[in-house]
């Protein structure tokens, strides 16, 4: 099975949380944390309503997760 790496970061706004690769502009100030993962596919930008219920199903499907340093 071939693994994938990479890093995001999470950020909340009214609409829900924010799974991105960049900080948008609007945020520069405020520095989210950037998580590294590992898993069977790119975790791509998305807006969810519940970010402890996507990570459970992430890792459900076999992602590792850790923060970034």
């Amino acid at each position: 099975m071939t693994s994938t790496f990479g890093s995001f970061i999470v950020y909340q706004d009214p609409q829900g949380f924010h799974i991105a690769q960049t900080i948008p502009r609007h945020m520069n100030d405020s520095n989210p944390p950037r998580t590294h993962y590992a898993g069977p596919r790119v975790i791509m930008p998305e807006t969810i309503p519940d970010f402890d219920r996507w990570l459970s199903e992430r890792k459900k499907e076999g992602f590792t997760f850790t923060p970034a340093k």
